[in-house]
């Protein structure tokens, strides 16, 4: 029955709902949900008094189209897609579909089924809707686009005013260029100077004596052929006066040579972001283990410990070994190596509490300084005798081992068979395999930083002159690498942090002190602009070193 009606309905135009006799349908109340004649509107709708603030519409603004004459056809002709003859009468709303008596015979009986005029008056809602959408968007992607044209215009002046930048600063490039060229001239002469002036008193000392031997020789030749028996007598007394052979310097060291680097920032400034009190006289290493998290050692007290850098800037102990480091390298599994200056190098493994020996064995040599290069390599810097006597240079070597302990490279000495190193105390390495070595020349700790290239002698750093001096000599403590490949070496004595590139020049240095860091020993960079700083105590017995946390400038 419901079904009947609703196919009647569509097939006759619909009258006006309030008089029920005019089919010229131009109004509609959406209040009271009538369709109203424009008599009606006018003169019934309007008197009644509830309906004094109702809204109504013209049948075009709600979406129902007439065709031309202003009658409501009432989607009667809409015919079925499904069964040719048969006229829709219904909407699906499961389907999403028009439907004719048949279809819904058929297909649609137990679906969601409304009026096709309900259903159109949804899909409007569902338009108005999404036109409401559109137009929003429309008008977020008009002020979207005047953004980009105010950016396009903001980047314009940027790229001509860093464009005026560049060309200012490659000014400035230049003059630096060129003064740095001139001290490196003046410098350069200087040693020239200064080796030959040497070579020429070990000439003087060589032409002296060669003249001395020269009249020695004649005199004895005049002395075999003298018939003066009373003169010979007395000229072999002067033999007793034969000059000893002077020492004569002939190991001249050559001029160093120059390796094209990057220009000297000369002093920087560094700011300590947090710092951290340990319970150690010094901190002598600082190794990552996780986010936070460290292994850290010193030599009074003699301890290991896995730490924790707390966000209000205590330290948190994890761990600890009471057992003597004088230098340690962590694994790519997470195991601790440990230098104790023995010829083995121990190893902590895993969570365990007692050292063992490891894979990696230097026997006759005693192991110092130990760096793990790109987590299959092991460095190792060791010593022949556990005294070492500085006054003859030598008896420092560098070895290169896998992590199975098997020895891949030896660097003893130079190609001229000269020694390369005396007490290799600590290592580094940059991507391109240099190898950064402080090596210890003075029984008093003072140093140079020796940087070897596939094995031989590339570069050799000994301080800065604005720096070091006789009452200031170099004293390193350890070296590191940056993320951007240069190397910083600590200076404790001297409160310095000197900051080279990764072919041993120096970029830069500052003072520690004027950012008050005192004492910096160990370093640990792992990210740019960032540095760790582990420091000494001037107190005897005052476990109390600091861990600084550090900001430097992004480019070392």
């Amino acid at each position: 029955m419901a079904l009947s009606k609703s196919i009647q309905k569509a097939q006759i135009p619909l009258p006006c709902e309030l008089c029920e006799i005019e089919t010229k349908i131009q109004w509609k109340c959406i209040d009271c949900n009538l369709l109203l004649c424009d008599k009606c509107k006018n003169k019934v709708h309007s008197k009644i008094k509830e309906a004094k603030n109702h809204k109504i519409y013209t049948i075009k603004e709600v979406g129902l189209q007439g065709d031309g004459s202003g009658q409501i056809l009432d989607f009667s002709d809409i015919s079925c897609k499904d069964h040719s003859g048969q006229v829709c009468c219904l909407f699906c709303k499961t389907c999403d579909h028009l439907v004719c008596p048949t279809g819904v015979t058929k297909t649609h009986k137990t679906h969601e089924l409304v009026e096709i005029e309900k259903a159109f008056m949804m899909k409007k809602d569902v338009l108005k809707i999404t036109i409401e959408k559109l137009k929003k968007q429309h008008e977020d992607w008009i002020k979207n686009n005047e953004i980009l044209d105010t950016l396009k215009e903001t980047n314009k002046l940027s790229i001509d005013q860093t464009q005026k930048d560049i060309q200012n600063q490659k000014q400035i490039w230049k003059q630096a260029g060129d003064q740095y060229a001139t001290e490196l001239g003046s410098e350069f002469n200087k040693q020239c100077r200064l080796k030959e002036e040497a070579i020429e008193t070990e000439r003087s000392k060589v032409k002296h004596f060669e003249q001395h031997l020269t009249n020695k020789i004649q005199l004895i030749e005049d002395m075999s052929i003298s018939m003066d028996m009373t003169k010979f007598f007395e000229d072999t007394k002067s033999l007793d006066n034969m000059k000893e052979m002077p020492n004569v310097n002939l190991n001249q060291s050559q001029l160093q040579r120059f390796v094209p680097g990057q220009i000297v920032q000369k002093i920087v400034r560094i700011k300590a972001i947090k710092e951290y009190t340990t319970e150690l006289g010094v901190v002598t290493r600082i190794i990552p283990f996780s986010k936070n998290t460290f292994w850290i050692h010193g030599l009074v007290p003699n301890t290991i410990q896995k730490v924790t850098l707390q966000p209000d800037s205590t330290i948190k102990v994890l761990k600890q070994i009471n057992e003597y480091a004088f230098q340690t390298a962590r694994t790519r599994n997470g195991d601790l190596l440990i230098s104790d200056k023995t010829s083995n190098v121990k190893v902590l493994i895993g969570n365990k509490n007692k050292l063992t020996i490891s894979k990696h064995n230097v026997t006759p040599y005693i192991v110092k300084a130990i760096h793990i290069y790109k987590e299959n390599q092991l460095i190792v810097g060791a010593v022949k005798n556990a005294h070492i006597d500085y006054i003859i240079p030598g008896g420092g070597v560098v070895m290169v081992m896998d992590m199975d302990g098997n020895h891949e490279a030896k660097y003893e000495f130079d190609k001229n068979n000269k020694p390369l190193l005396t007490d290799p105390k600590g290592i580094t390495t940059t991507k391109n395999g240099n190898i950064f070595i402080i090596d210890i020349t003075t029984e008093d700790q003072r140093g140079r930083v020796v940087i070897l290239e596939k094995g031989t002698v590339h570069n050799i750093y000994t301080g800065h002159p604005d720096i070091n001096s006789q009452n200031h000599p170099f004293k390193l403590c350890s070296t590191v690498a940056t993320p951007n490949d240069n190397v910083i070496v600590s200076d404790m004595f001297n409160n310095t942090l000197h900051f080279l590139d990764h072919s041993g020049h120096l970029l830069a240095y500052c003072n520690t002190v004027e950012d008050d860091i005192l004492l910096p020993y160990s370093m640990l960079c792992c990210e740019p602009g960032k540095l760790f700083i582990g420091s000494s105590i001037p107190e005897i017995g005052n476990h109390r070193a600091k861990i600084y946390e550090v900001k430097i400038p992004n480019n070392l």
